[in-house]
């Protein structure tokens, strides 16, 4: 197995995440957003 570090896994992200839309950006906002509703995420966070 490859090592994986931590560097390389935000680099991907930041990559990803520059490469959306706005649109498509704010879609997954959105959907985190109801998940922190059904879930109440903001308790474990």
């Amino acid at each position: 197995m490859k090592n994986i570090k931590a560097i390389d896994v935000l680099n991907q992200c930041i990559e990803q995440i520059s490469s959306m839309t706005s649109e498509e950006f704010l879609k997954i906002k959105e959907q985190r957003g109801i998940l922190n509703k059904e879930y109440n995420l903001e308790e474990y966070m």
